[in-house]
């Protein structure tokens, strides 16, 4: 039987092993993962303080809190393997496995509908505790070979020989491990030629240049501030001389009066963070910061939408971050703002969805959060008021979904968001209203996804947003086959096999 226990000690100090290499990976935003999208939002307010609290404290320095956690894993995972202070590590396992379990896996997940996953965390847990109380180091060890080699009491010199032998091979491993995933990281960190997993981010495509800018973005612990333009085949990363703050949760679209993308407001973190009431223009490869006398109060989850009948850009609702809804409309006249005072307009709502209707030249709006959960119900707007319209069929009332205007098809598409629907779905709106497209393949992402045309002008592009696995890295294209896969960010990292 301690045969067996040992064999079980080796087999789960590989698989420790194997999970510190992967967070030596470049994806620094995954330290214990702290459920911000959704997760905490749902939870118990003890356990939902506990989640943001470690994203606030991690996000100081995501970069030297991943270097300590794949560094901790990796001496536990030696000691476990080699069996040599073995007994010290498993003890040491099972309190880090249960902060990952409550605060990086949500203690499994049990607040999102129709998740089970008991998750990696617990079963460390468990599986440490049952390999401490076997003994299990006793048994195919360095602990039991360096006792053999002792002998009968005070025969020390054999012993203290091999543990010197035994030191020196660990340090040699342990520096040369950390030194050469420490170099992966920096260099994978700073060479990705894809953006990495994110929520949140914001996309807008010139259809004379025929590119789609993202900026922005937030993983599970900090936001992001980079800028990428997809040329219809590659990523390309810009390095403008000045970019807004790093964010999340904000509006961004192409003007095309000015041939200029407004972008405005968002937040740094969903948890967490300054809500931010800026306003940048992107021209040229550079980002400007403009400041309007009169502008809209600092918000999340806006929407901003290019009414080409009107020649202007049309942004509605919002939060203000401490749970204010808000229900104005704004426009954007190429040179700064102005409240329009429409006679009638949606109920104040947050994490909206709105596009431009090509065939009714009209802005469309869908859903969002009202405060009491997601909403229904299509607003049309005309450049003076909103107007409600009619569908035989229409999506389930829901927040945070994504939609953009397919130019070809001169039709909306909308994609999920957080809704009752048993999975993501995709839905168009044309002459019949509402129906939904059927596609074999559907992006992973089912929240806080950015969708925007496609640079072609057929179909429709989506990227990152939350899913089941956490934040994705996936940008997807709708055309007439249904939805597929393109530019595989081979640069970011894979989910963490603790994340699900």
């Amino acid at each position: 039987m301690e045969r067996w226990w040992a064999a079980i000690r080796i087999a789960f100090g590989t698989v420790l092993l194997a999970d510190a290499i992967l967070e030596w990976q470049p994806a620094v935003y995954r330290i214990f993962l702290p459920l911000a999208y959704g997760v905490a939002g749902a939870s118990p307010p003890g356990l939902q303080g506990v989640l943001l609290a470690a994203d606030h404290l991690l996000a100081r320095n995501p970069v030297a809190a991943n270097a300590l956690l794949a560094a901790l894993e990796t001496l536990l995972a030696l000691a476990i393997l080699a069996g040599y202070g073995a007994s010290t590590a498993l003890l040491v396992v099972v309190p880090l496995f249960v902060a990952i379990w409550v605060v990086g896996q949500g203690l499994g997940l049990p607040f999102v509908p129709g998740t089970t996953d008991i998750n990696s965390g617990l079963l460390y847990v468990l599986l440490a505790l049952a390999l401490w109380r076997a003994r299990s180091w006793q048994r195919l060890s360095v602990w039991a070979w360096v006792h053999r080699a002792a002998g009968p009491a005070g025969a020390g010199r054999p012993r203290r020989s091999r543990l010197a032998q035994l030191g020196a091979g660990l340090v040699v491993l342990t520096v040369v491990g950390l030194g050469a995933g420490s170099a992966r990281t920096q260099a994978a960190v700073a060479g990705a030629p894809a953006p990495a997993a994110r929520a949140g981010a914001m996309l807008a495509t010139d259809p004379a240049t025929h590119r789609t800018l993202l900026f922005g973005g937030c993983g599970p612990l900090v936001c992001d501030g980079g800028t990428w333009t997809w040329t219809g085949r590659r990523w390309v990363r810009n390095h403008p001389a000045h970019s807004p703050t790093p964010r999340g949760y904000g509006a961004m679209a192409f003007d095309p009066a000015t041939g200029q993308t407004v972008l405005f407001g968002g937040a740094g973190g969903l948890g967490g963070g300054t809500t931010r009431g800026d306003t940048w223009l992107w021209a040229r490869g550079q980002w400007a910061e403009v400041h309007p006398t009169v502008a809209p109060a600092p918000r999340r989850f806006p929407t901003l939408v290019a009414d080409p009948a009107t020649g202007t850009l049309v942004l509605f609702g919002g939060d203000r971050g401490s749970g204010g809804l808000l229900g104005d409309t704004w426009i954007w006249t190429g040179t700064g703002w102005r409240q329009a005072h429409p006679a009638r307009a949606p109920a104040p709502r947050t994490g909206a969805a709105a596009a431009y209707d090509p065939a009714l030249h009209e802005v469309l709006l869908f859903g969002g959060n009202g405060g009491q959960g997601p909403l229904g119900g299509t607003w049309a707007w005309d450049g003076r008021t909103w107007t409600p319209l009619r569908s035989r069929q229409h999506p389930p009332p829901r927040a945070y979904e994504g939609m953009a205007t397919d130019m070809a098809a001169r039709t909306v598409i909308l994609f999920t968001g957080a809704t009752n629907e048993p999975r993501g779905a995709t839905w168009r709106w044309g002459a019949q209203g509402w129906v939904p497209v059927p596609s074999r393949r559907l992006p992973a992402a089912l929240s806080f996804a950015a969708l925007a045309p496609a640079p072609s002008g057929e179909g429709v592009l989506l990227f990152g947003g939350e899913g089941p696995l956490g934040p994705s890295a996936g940008l997807w294209a709708l055309g007439p086959g249904g939805w597929r896969q393109v530019g595989v960010s081979r640069g970011a990292a894979p989910p963490h096999p603790g994340d699900v």
